[in-house]
C-alpha cells in the first residue's frame, strides 16, 4: 500500500472501513501529498501486526484535524519516520501514546521545538522543549526500556532550553535548565560544554560573577586550544570583565553619594534651642 493514495491533491474524504490490511507489510507515503484531506475513515480498523513501514504515511496532510490510530499495533521495530510531518492542522490523534514508545513520543516533541527553533520562533521552541521536559517528569521512570537514549534526549533538550532561554534573556531559566543537566548522573560528554557555557553567559547577566569565571575555568579545562576559540570563551570573559567594570562603577557611585550625604550633614550647623531668659 505504498503511496496508494500520495498526491491525490483534491480527495477530502476517505472510508476504508473494510479494507483487508492483514497481510500488509508496507504503507509508507500510503496519505502523503493529499492537500484537502480532512477525514479518514475506518484507520482504527487497521489490522498493522505485518506492518514494518510507515514512514512518512501521512506527511503534508494539511486539513487532517483527526486519527484515530489505536488499533495500530506497537513495535519497536516499525519506521514511522516523518509520519506525522506537516500535519500542521492536527488537534488529535487517538492512540498515539499507545502507539508511540515515550522515546519516540519524547523525539517527536523534541524535533517540533528544533524546528521552531530554526524558524526563529525562539519562543514556541521553548514551549514544545518545555512540554517534553513535563512529559519527561511525569511518565519516565528509572529502568524504562531505552532508558539511556531517553535520558540523553532529555539532555539535549535542557541544553537547547539553556540556549534558547539565553537568547530570550531569561537568564535565571538558564540557571534552572543548567543544574536539572548536571544533577542526572547519566552525562553527555558532547554538551557539557554548551551547558557551562550557556550558565557562564547567564550568572555574568546575573552579576554572578564568581560563579560565571568557575563555569569558565571548567569550560576551559574541557577544550583543546582550537575549540576554545570555537566555543566563544573570550566572548564570556569580555562579558564578566564588562559587568565587573560595571559593578566597580556602581559601587563607586553608591560610595562618593554616601560621602557627600556624610559630609552634607556635617556641614548643616545643629539648631541651638535658646532657652528663655528669667524675669
Amino acid at each position: 500500500m505504498t503511496g496508494m493514495f500520495s498526491f491525490c491533491y483534491e480527495l477530502e474524504y476517505l472510508d476504508l472501513t473494510n479494507f483487508d490490511t492483514s497481510n500488509v507489510k508496507n504503507m509508507s507515503y500510503m496519505f502523503k501529498g493529499c492537500f484537502k484531506l480532512k477525514e479518514i475513515k475506518g484507520l482504527n480498523k487497521f489490522i498493522t501486526e505485518k506492518v514494518i513501514d510507515m514512514k512518512e504515511m501521512f506527511s503534508s496532510c494539511y486539513n487532517l484535524e483527526y486519527l484515530d490510530i489505536s488499533n495500530f499495533y506497537v513495535s519497536d521495530h516499525i519506521n514511522k519516520n516523518g509520519m506525522f510531518d506537516g500535519c500542521t492542522s492536527l488537534k488529535m490523534i487517538k492512540g498515539l501514546d499507545k502507539f508511540l514508545t515515550k522515546f519516540e513520543l519524547l523525539k517527536n516533541v523534541k524535533e517540533k521545538g528544533d524546528q521552531r527553533f530554526k524558524e526563529k520562533d525562539y519562543k514556541g521552541a521553548r514551549k514544545k522543549w518545555d512540554e517534553a521536559i513535563e512529559f519527561f517528569d511525569q511518565y519516565v521512570i528509572k529502568n524504562e526500556k531505552n532508558e539511556k537514549e531517553i535520558y540523553e534526549l532529555y539532555l539535549v533538550m535542557l541544553s537547547n532550553l539553556c540556549i534558547v532561554c539565553n537568547k530570550l534573556e531569561d537568564y535565571n531559566a538558564v540557571i534552572k535548565y543548567a543544574y536539572l543537566a548536571f544533577k542526572i548522573s547519566i552525562k553527555l560528554p558532547k554538551i557539557l560544554p554548551k551547558l557551562y557555557y550557556n550558565r557562564a553567559v547567564a550568572y555574568a547577566q546575573t552579576s554572578k560573577i564568581q560563579n560565571a569565571e568557575l563555569d569558565i575555568k571548567a569550560l576551559e579545562e574541557l577544550l583543546s586550544d582550537k575549540e576554545k576559540e570555537k566555543a566563544g570563551i573570550d566572548y564570556i570573559k569580555n562579558l564578566v570583565k564588562n559587568k565587573k567594570e560595571e559593578i566597580d562603577k556602581q559601587i563607586r557611585k553608591y560610595s562618593k553619594a554616601l560621602l557627600f550625604q556624610g559630609s552634607y550633614k556635617k556641614e548643616i550647623p545643629e539648631k541651638s534651642e535658646e532657652k528663655p531668659k528669667d524675669i
